[in-house]
C-alpha cells in the first residue's frame, strides 16, 4: 500500500491519465461516443491546468518587467527631484543676494529705480591690488562711464571707459578716486580718495573732515552722494586710524575698505540716475 501512496505512483498515474486523455480528445475528433466526451473531458481539465502554470508565469515575467520598468522611472523621478532641488537652491542663493544687495544698498526702491548688471573682472592692472580692473559687460548692456561699481561687499569703483563689451573701472583706492563719504555714526560728510603708499595696502584715504567731528574708530562709512556720481548710501568700509592733516586745520582717516580689492571677481554695475541725500 506505501507504494500506491508515493509520489512516484501520484506522479506516474497523473502522467498516464494525461496521455490516456489526449489519446481519447483525439478520438473524439472523429466520433462522438461517451469513451471519447470521457478523453476531451481529462484533456480539457490537463490543458486548463497547464495553460493556468502558463499563465501564472507569463504574469511573474510581466512583473518582473514591470519591476524593471518602476525601477528605471524610479531613477527618472530621483534625478527630476535632484534637478529641482538644485534650482531650488540656486533661486534661493538668487533672493538672497538680491536680498541682500537691497540692505545694503538702501536706494533701490519706489522713488529710483537702479538695474544692476552683473559682471566678473577679466583682467586688472599690474600690482597685488585691483586697483583698475576690467569688467566682461559695457555699452551693449548699458553701461556707460561714471556708472557705480559695487560688490556683494560695498562700493568697488566706478566705470572710466567703456566698449561694446567691456569697461574699465577704476577702484576707490587709486589715486585718481574721489568719492562723496559720509561717516554713517556722525553724519560727518567728507571726501573718499585714494592715496598712493595707502594704496599699496588695499586702503584708501577719507579727507576734509572737520577737526571738531566726533569720529572714531571702527566708525563704519557710506557714500553721501554728494557730487550726483554715486548714490547716497553705499557701504565704503569703515575707519582704521584718524589722523590731522598737515595743516592743521582738518583730520584725515585711513579706510579700511569693505571689499577685498586682493581678489575681486562678481561684482554689479549700477545704472540709473544717482540719488544725492537729501
Amino acid at each position: 500500500m506505501g507504494f500506491f501512496k508515493s509520489k512516484f505512483f501520484i506522479a506516474l498515474l497523473a502522467a498516464v491519465l494525461f496521455i490516456a486523455g489526449f489519446s481519447l480528445y483525439s478520438v473524439t475528433l472523429t466520433d462522438g461516443t461517451a469513451a471519447g466526451n470521457m478523453g476531451k473531458a481529462v484533456t480539457v481539465f490537463f490543458k486548463d491546468g497547464i495553460n493556468s502554470v502558463g499563465r501564472f508565469f507569463a504574469r511573474g515575467f510581466d512583473g518582473l518587467f514591470n519591476y524593471g520598468n518602476l525601477l528605471k522611472e524610479n531613477e527618472e523621478l530621483k534625478q527630476q527631484i535632484n534637478e529641482l532641488e538644485k534650482e531650488l537652491i540656486k533661486n534661493s542663493e538668487l533672493i538672497d543676494e538680491n536680498e541682500e544687495l537691497r540692505n545694503m544698498l538702501g536706494i533701490i526702491g519706489d522713488e529710483k529705480k537702479y538695474e544692476l548688471v552683473e559682471g566678473y573682472a577679466v583682467s586688472k592692472a599690474d600690482g597685488d591690488w585691483f586697483s583698475v580692473f576690467t569688467v566682461n559687460v559695457g555699452s551693449s548692456k548699458g553701461v556707460s562711464k561714471g556708472d557705480p561699481v559695487i560688490t556683494c561687499d560695498g562700493l568697488a569703483g566706478i566705470v572710466t571707459d567703456v566698449g561694446a563689451n567691456w569697461a574699465i573701472v577704476t577702484s576707490v583706492i587709486d589715486t585718481e578716486s574721489n568719492v562723496g563719504g559720509l561717516v554713517l555714526r556722525t553724519g560727518d560728510a567728507a571726501v573718499l580718495k585714494g592715496d598712493a603708499a595707502l594704496m599699496q595696502k588695499g586702503l584708501c584715504r577719507l579727507s576734509y573732515i572737520s577737526n571738531t567731528a566726533v569720529i572714531s574708530r571702527g566708525d563704519l562709512v557710506y557714500t553721501s552722494g554728494l557730487g550726483g556720481v554715486v548714490p547716497y548710501g553705499i557701504k565704503i568700509g569703515k575707519i582704521n586710524e584718524i589722523y590731522s592733516d598737515e595743516q592743521g586745520v582738518s583730520l584725515y582717516a585711513v579706510i579700511q575698505p569693505s571689499v577685498d580689492f586682493a581678489s575681486i571677481t562678481n561684482v554689479y554695475v549700477m545704472i540709473g540716475e544717482a540719488n544725492e541725500a537729501d
